[in-house]
């Protein structure tokens, strides 16, 4: 949640400001209904525009998937596991973290649970998840 904060913030304060005087002007007493309802979805639009340009041409989704991936590369460097390459999901940007390389269940299954400490982590998934083994009757 840090994570989230550190890099959405500024989005957060403007939608509140936004709620504030949409709410203020659409609350006033001699405004018809249709037209209160009129000016909090505008104000509501408003937020959703500027979230979604913070998010994307200005580049706040792209900061954050490098800022969670530097720390994945970090956490699996610790570990010695450079053989193991980390990256979030991308088209739509999600907060899955996706493991690949070379390692054997019991690792795959270790580093799954490493990886989702890691701030901003939702979900970790292996892109060749392990197999199991053959049980020989």
């Amino acid at each position: 949640m840090i994570l989230l904060w550190h890099f959405y913030w500024p989005v957060i304060v403007v939608g509140l400001l936004i709620g504030f005087f949409a709410g203020k002007r659409a609350f006033r007493q001699n405004m018809a209904r249709n037209s209160r309802n009129l000016t909090l979805a505008g104000g509501a639009a408003i937020e959703l525009v500027i979230a979604a340009l913070w998010h994307g041409p200005l580049g706040a989704g792209e900061r954050f998937a490098t800022n969670v991936e530097t720390n994945a590369r970090t956490t699996l460097g610790y570990y010695e596991m450079q053989v193991v390459n980390a990256r979030l999901e991308r088209s739509p940007l999600r907060r899955r973290l996706v493991l690949s390389g070379q390692s054997d269940d019991v690792q795959q299954r270790e580093l799954k649970r490493i990886m989702n400490e890691i701030p901003g982590v939702s979900d970790v998934r292996w892109a060749n998840p392990p197999t199991a083994p053959v049980m020989m009757k």
